[in-house]
């Protein structure tokens, strides 16, 4: 099946809900050539998890494409994320995961940045994101800097157990009065199913990543 068709599909089975969540086709990995196969596709919203790719994607790309950071964010590469945000490209931060990295990010912005903040909700220890007890204060925290705008949650489910994970997040969620962003190819109907908002599916519409040797 062609991009063009995975999305279609994919489309259909969010619309079957009755809240259907937005829709980030996760690009990691993948040439040019396939975002804008997906953008002439319709897309407009795609997620990356390098910043030195994202970097590379976004001036090449359609401008009005919104992009969601998705990967670990190290505060060392803060500054190539505000860059972007600062030369007016639609940029969305979705892993924000303590004070110091807002802190630092809020420093190095001219203007006002979307940002969502990690939870980190699976029993994997090599997942990121700030424990559950941590996310009200880090999000109050956020809400004080200037150059920073909290729009909601993310969390990577736990694959032995999404359900759990994304309860947890529909009751931080009623908290925080944010967006929920939770849910990939191989769980995203349980996580529409917890009223997320955004879902990030990168397989089911490219196909396997092809990573770099």
């Amino acid at each position: 099946m062609t991009i063009q068709e995975n999305l279609q599909e994919i489309r259909q089975s969010l619309q079957k809900f009755d809240n259907p969540p937005t829709l980030i086709a996760v690009s990691k990995t993948k040439p040019n050539e396939a975002v804008q196969e997906a953008y002439d596709a319709g897309q407009r919203i795609f997620g990356e998890n390098y910043v030195q790719e994202l970097c590379d994607k976004v001036p090449a790309l359609p401008r009005d494409i919104e992009w969601h950071f998705i990967g670990h964010l190290q505060s060392n590469k803060s500054n190539m994320i505000a860059k972007l945000a600062n030369d007016n490209y639609k940029i969305v931060v979705q892993t924000l995961d303590s004070a110091k990295l807002a802190d630092k990010l809020n420093s190095q912005l001219k203007v006002k940045l979307d940002v969502m903040v990690e939870v980190h909700t699976s029993t994997e220890s090599s997942k990121s994101g700030c424990s559950p007890s941590e996310v009200l204060a880090l999000v109050d925290h956020i809400k004080s800097l200037p150059n920073l705008n909290f729009i909601g949650l993310m969390t990577i489910g736990d694959p032995n157990d999404p359900r759990s994970c994304f309860k947890q997040m529909k009751d931080l969620q009623e908290q925080t009065k944010g967006s929920l962003s939770m849910g990939m190819s191989g769980d995203y109907k349980e996580a529409v199913e917890f009223g997320t908002n955004f879902v990030r599916i990168g397989t089911a519409i490219f196909g396997h990543r092809e990573y770099k040797k």
